[in-house]
């Protein structure tokens, strides 16, 4: 199949798995890739009637930065196609590789609101593939890094993942057009232009279609990081709860394999804004098997807990009081169809001043069938309620004595002693802290 058919099946492929959208943002450097994407895009819109808008950033990091402008906006002119020109100032403080790109995706943010586009499109290719997934791998990535660039994600579409940079500019010749060379493209002080210049035609020596073989790779890494985020969402949905506080199964999680205990590890972590690296994520694993109360300091001023049950992730400033949601207490007279998990006979005795709020210092309880009481602290670490739920634990207390702990165990006080008074009970019908 010669570049001009190859390239136009590709993108009408391509269009169809992301669902067909018809509005697009489209990149534009002004090189080889991005010129061939827009033409060939083109030509596909007038026959699918989508609308395009293209969009330069001019960093004003190179001197020819102007004159790459200044092509792209006749480019757009003869192509008819309406352009954006983001003129953005880089910081020069720490990489300016990685300020550049924040810089240029905040410029296509930007656009895509000003635009109204759906999509935003970006000439990235196989070669470009192979380059990522090389730098991945030296950073010491995971499956997640490896699996390079995918060819539609978070509204970012990238329909030449699966060409070759030779098959766009062979496109761009036999069409007639021209393009720009980005001179910065040969300064190896940057890894991915060292990688490009030095360390591809080496391996390419040793396995002329190691671009080909490497973007394949990821691509069966992608998949199979796919699954496993599946696998380990479903865990999660039986074995964890993630909201303000997230926690898990440690003894069900530790009976996992390896690669699942680290991806759900990583997942809680991130929910409570807590990225861990390979180091960190061992770490945490090996409290799966760790006595009670053993913790692991996390970034951030986070930490992991091993209580008896559950591991906690406990982000930086953890306030287990703004996790309280203290639903409707109900006190109901000789009810049949009550509604509520939780429920708690009431003698007509001790209907009078209840509060339902969580544990204060002071608090103490008479426990069911004891004459003494004890603080409500010591009470709960009888009952198994571990340290990050109990200050969020709801308890139905008259002052500070309680006399129910909600899901636990109520006070002495409540014993039902007559039945021939009209019977009450207390309905609570809100959720406890440590349920999943």
């Amino acid at each position: 199949m010669d570049s001009i058919s190859l390239v136009r099946d590709t993108l009408l492929k391509s269009h169809v798995s992301i669902g067909s959208p018809d509005a697009f943002l489209v990149g534009l450097s002004g090189g080889a890739d991005s010129v061939a994407l827009l033409v060939s895009l083109r030509s596909v819109a007038a026959e699918k009637d989508l609308r395009l808008h293209a969009i330069h950033v001019n960093h004003h990091l190179r001197t020819n930065a102007d004159a790459d402008e200044a092509f792209c906006r006749d480019l757009c002119k003869k192509l008819e196609i309406p352009l954006t020109v983001a003129s953005v100032k880089v910081s020069q403080a720490g990489s300016i590789e990685a300020n550049a790109r924040e810089a240029r995706y905040a410029a296509f943010r930007n656009a895509m609101r000003d635009t109204a586009s759906e999509v935003l499109v970006l000439a990235h290719h196989m070669n470009d593939q192979a380059e990522t997934v090389l730098m991945h791998l030296l950073y010491g990535a995971g499956s997640a890094g490896l699996g390079g660039m995918k060819p539609f994600s978070n509204g970012v579409w990238r329909p030449f993942l699966g060409l070759k940079r030779e098959v766009l500019q062979e496109y761009l010749r036999l069409n007639g057009y021209e393009w720009r060379e980005d001179e910065s493209n040969s300064d190896t002080n940057f890894t991915r232009n060292r990688i490009r210049a030095q360390v591809m035609p080496v391996i390419e020596e040793c396995a002329p279609e190691a671009a080909a073989a490497i973007a394949r790779t990821a691509r069966i890494v992608r998949d199979e990081d796919q699954l496993l985020d599946a696998l380990s969402d479903a865990w999660m949905a039986e074995n964890a709860a993630n909201g303000e506080n997230c926690f898990l199964k440690a003894q069900a999680l530790a009976g996992e394999h390896t690669a699942l205990q680290r991806r759900i590890l990583r997942k809680c972590a991130g929910s409570q804004g807590i990225l861990l690296d390979f180091e960190q994520t061992e770490r945490v694993r090996n409290l799966l098997n760790a006595k009670s109360g053993s913790s692991e300091n996390l970034p951030g001023g986070g930490v992991a807990f091993k209580g008896d049950e559950y591991l906690h992730f406990l982000p930086q400033g953890w306030n287990p009081e703004k996790q309280c949601n203290l639903s409707q207490l109900l006190i109901c007279e000789g009810c049949s169809e009550e509604k509520g998990n939780y429920k708690q006979p009431l003698p007509q005795s001790q209907i009078q001043g209840l509060h339902l709020r969580t544990r204060l210092p002071g608090d103490y309880i008479q426990p069911f069938g004891m004459k003494g009481t004890k603080p409500l602290k010591e009470y709960m670490i009888e009952r198994g309620i571990e340290r990050p739920f109990r200050s969020s634990w709801p308890i139905v207390c008259r002052g500070n004595e309680v006399l129910w702990v909600i899901g636990v165990g109520a006070s002495e006080k409540l014993r039902v002693k007559s039945m021939k008074a009209p019977e009450y009970k207390l309905i609570y019908t809100g959720k406890l802290p440590d349920q999943l």
